[in-house]
């Protein structure tokens, strides 16, 4: 990031982020994109005007900070947001060529981040504020050359990890919002990370905001849950030792065991053989060899365990509407037990 003399800052940027609720929206053109540069600009242009019409819609009070890219003084996303969306109330458009270190003040004071470049959630991340990334593919590249492979992307929040349908886009944020102010936890999935060929899978489960202590339980005690089936991995012990000890801890905690989603395992192929149940008896199932690489991911209920799928094909919900948490690992098998290979970083 550098200083650009080309950029202008309101002179009252202080007033705008100080004392104010705001959000952060660091958006792309949908134009740099393979798959929508054919689109009509008309349809590009709505996209984005609906996006700020859900968060407007569901954060009246706040206002909204753009960071466009400034690329130079002719071809650039600044001059385009900043054109769109110039008779907006209460939307400031900022190019962010600016120095990192107001851009990550602007992030730190936000109440989230909602965005499609890397470094907007790189920075996210790094303030621990919650974030809702639209993942345009190579748009993660940069992100993917810090871990030393770009053989595969990033995709987080896996409602967007496959942009085919705005429309669809559009659902997403709006539902995920609702979770947001109704302060419920959110998952938040890394998949499709790797390095030298390799898969790498992770899940984690967030508090946004204040949450009531019925959730704060299931998170907590599935996550311990992910933590008794970590323990069970050394060579010669079965799956179904992994899967049986998720399960008597989330039963002992009376806390619903999904069955129609489990672990799997993980290799050059994002899911592999074998599968890793949450459920099941001790000494049952494939042996587990120096190695092997196991992904282990309890998803437990507050309620009854059952579930169905949304007519997307990808939203879970609970039958009894009850809420639901989801921890995963990637672990590999050692010669006298387990390694985590992925750890958290603020672990």
């Amino acid at each position: 990031f550098i200083d650009s003399p080309e950029v202008r800052i309101p002179e009252n940027i202080d007033k705008i982020i100080n004392g104010q609720k705001f959000i952060v929206f660091v958006p792309n053109q949908l134009k740099w994109h393979p798959k929508y540069k054919q689109l009509d600009q008309s349809i590009i242009d709505k996209f984005y005007i609906n996006i700020l019409k859900i968060i407007q819609k569901h954060y009246p009070e706040h206002r909204i900070i753009m960071l466009p890219q400034l690329f130079n003084s002719r071809n650039n996303d600044y001059d385009y947001f900043d054109k769109i969306f110039s008779g907006e109330k209460n939307v400031f458009v900022i190019a962010d060529s600016y120095s990192s270190d107001i851009q990550q003040s602007i992030i730190n004071k936000s109440e989230f981040v909602i965005g499609a470049r890397y470094h907007s959630i790189v920075f996210a991340i790094n303030n621990n504020k919650p974030f809702i990334s639209l993942c345009y593919e190579h748009k993660m590249e940069g992100l993917l050359r810090i871990l030393g492979d770009t053989s595969s992307m990033v995709k987080i929040d896996s409602a967007f990890s496959s942009l085919n349908i705005l429309e669809e886009t559009l659902n997403s944020i709006e539902s995920i919002m609702i979770n947001m102010k109704r302060n419920d936890s959110l998952n938040k999935e890394a998949k499709n990370i790797a390095y030298k060929g390799y898969q790498g899978d992770a899940a984690w489960t967030y508090a946004v905001g204040e949450i009531d202590d019925d959730k704060k339980y299931l998170m907590e005690h599935t996550e311990k849950a992910l933590y008794e089936g970590v323990k069970m991995v050394k060579p010669g012990n079965r799956i179904g030792d992994i899967s049986s000890a998720v399960q008597k801890y989330a039963e002992e905690h009376h806390l619903g065991v999904v069955r129609e989603l489990c672990g799997h395992g993980i290799g050059r192929e994002m899911h592999e053989d074998p599968e890793v149940p949450n459920f099941g008896i001790a000494g049952t199932g494939p042996r587990l060899k120096p190695g092997m690489v196991i992904c282990i991911e309890p998803m437990l209920t507050f309620g009854h365990r059952d579930i169905y799928f949304a007519d997307d094909d990808w939203t879970v919900i609970t039958r009894d509407s009850s809420p639901a948490a989801h921890f995963e690992h990637t672990v590999l098998v050692t010669d006298d037990g387990y390694e985590i290979l992925t750890p958290r970083l603020d672990d």
